[in-house]
């Protein structure tokens, strides 16, 4: 008959990734925490499987050369039982660059994955609402001139300022114009005009559509869009800046401002407010 064993051995097991014992002696009071989890890779082990293949008998015929060939030559026959021994089996260890290579595929399909999704959803031309979820993934932020030309530029004796601490209380239009109507102890001491509350209204409404995309054509993400909403916002940025800007500055800002964001009416659009 014939024995076959099998031998098989490896060395892998989970959450065994063997990592460099190199690198934990850098990583201090981590170590402690990489220990349990950073297991050395398993010794290797070895499974034996013997299989008998039952046959009636087991002959080979050997025939070799001796010193003397061709006078004579040697024939050998063996009977008996054969053995076969199989080995296979699977090693492992730590390689920097096949963690390399597959730290890098899966971020190369990750960032892919994230590329196709915006594209189909935030830049797809046939999609009525890519401009809504463009919106809302991004959210717009405000334009940092008006910010950055109010904080280089304010008059610490003007409206929005603070009289004791000469610095200024609002940094926009709506929480300035909010603050004007309270008293020291936030009292109600003045109504807001009906003008006015169209104005804050607007504003508003704009600056939620740069979050929520509820309307996303009242959201003037360009800032110089030809909109009588955004005329009107505009409008009322620019005056509370510039009521607030430093005698010395004022004809740089107003200048600035109107060479910059003065986008000219359309005909059927509303009259801009005069400065």
């Amino acid at each position: 008959g014939t024995l076959i064993l099998s031998i098989d051995y490896s060395n892998t097991g989970k959450k065994r990734p063997g990592l460099p014992w190199t690198i934990m002696k850098y990583l201090g009071p981590l170590k402690d925490f990489f220990e349990p989890i950073n297991k050395p890779i398993k010794p290797i082990t070895y499974t034996y499987r013997p299989y008998f293949l039952p046959a009636y008998r087991f002959r080979d015929v050997v025939s070799t050369r001796p010193p003397t060939y061709p006078e004579e030559r040697v024939v050998e026959e063996w009977n008996g039982i054969q053995v076969n021994v199989l080995f296979h089996g699977k090693l492992v260890a730590f390689d920097f660059n096949e963690l390399l290579a597959v730290l890098t595929t899966s971020l190369t399909l990750l960032a892919c994955s994230v590329l196709m999704v915006d594209m189909f959803a935030c830049y797809n031309p046939f999609s009525s609402v890519a401009p809504k979820y463009k919106t809302l993934k991004f959210q717009p932020s405000e334009d940092f001139t008006n910010f950055f030309l109010l904080h280089k530029n304010f008059d610490p004796k003007g409206p929005a300022a603070d009289p004791e601490t000469k610095q200024l209380r609002s940094t926009t239009p709506s929480s300035h114009l909010l603050d004007s109507k309270l008293d020291q102890h936030g009292k109600v001491v003045d109504d807001i005009a009906p003008d006015e509350l169209v104005t804050l209204l607007n504003y508003y409404e704009m600056r939620l559509n740069r979050l929520d995309a509820m309307d996303v054509n009242c959201g003037f993400q360009d800032g110089n869009e030809k909109d009588r909403r955004n005329i009107n916002a505009n409008n009322f940025i620019h005056e509370f800046v510039k009521s607030n800007t430093h005698p010395d500055n004022k004809d740089f800002v107003k200048s600035y401002l109107e060479g910059r964001t003065a986008p000219s009416p359309p005909p059927t659009s509303a009259k801009v407010l005069p400065e």
